[in-house]
């Protein structure tokens, strides 16, 4: 037989394991690296109920990270939500970093971005994007995510926001800070703590808010 047709066996097999409870961890591990994409994004669907138990990531997905085809990596996106851990987190980031002008995979990144949304709002400041409409929709949307999380997301988001105030992207910053603050617990239904914690971040920003409105040029 033709590559072209066991390729188109091979992905309809890994289902037909699947179905049958035969599918094991290291048929998916050989998947992952077939040269046909569509083997590859079958890998990564089934792969989801191990990550949900706690599975390990495979190597082979940081290599998926870097794939050629732009499904695979789509699909990549989706898969990893499955996993809460930090390495599922890094890859989320890197996937971002190439797709900050797709809209479609920063939908599938943010779908699983829940437990990760902080840290990878974090690491998108840090670059200094320019302040754009599209920027902010972005940041935004990974402030929300982050927002409707775990308490920890909430935190590592407001300390995001509150990074040095020094270096561009100012007044993103500010816009941020207004967004989380509308978001963010009410502070009479909050933990002490957590106010405590909120004042603590904002406080610089709020100085800085104070310097823009007499000095507009500062944003930059």
């Amino acid at each position: 037989p033709s590559p072209e047709t066991t390729a188109a066996v091979r992905a309809p097999a890994l289902l037909g394991l699947n179905a049958l409870g035969r599918l094991l961890p290291e048929h998916l591990t050989a998947a992952l690296a077939d040269p046909d994409p569509n083997v590859r994004r079958t890998a990564l669907r089934l792969m989801e109920p191990l990550l949900e138990r706690g599975q390990r990531l495979p190597t082979e997905l940081e290599v998926l990270s870097r794939d050629p085809d732009g499904a695979v990596r789509f699909q990549l996106a989706l898969t990893l939500g499955a996993s809460g851990s930090a390495a599922a987190a890094v890859l989320l980031d890197r996937l971002l970093r190439q797709a900050e002008d797709d809209r479609w995979m920063q939908a599938a990144i943010l779908s699983s971005a829940r437990r990760s949304a902080g840290r990878l709002l974090r690491s998108w400041l840090d670059r200094q994007p320019p302040d754009s409409v599209a920027g902010r929709a972005l940041a935004g949307a990974l402030l929300d995510t982050a927002l409707a999380g775990e308490a920890l997301s909430r935190d590592a988001t407001l300390a995001a926001i509150a990074v040095a105030a020094a270096g561009s992207g100012r007044a993103l910053r500010l816009h941020l800070a207004a967004r989380a603050l509308e978001r963010s617990p009410d502070p009479e239904t909050a933990d002490a703590g957590f106010r405590n914690r909120r004042l603590n971040l904002f406080a610089p920003l709020m100085v800085q808010a104070r310097g823009l409105a007499f000095d507009p040029s500062a944003a930059a």
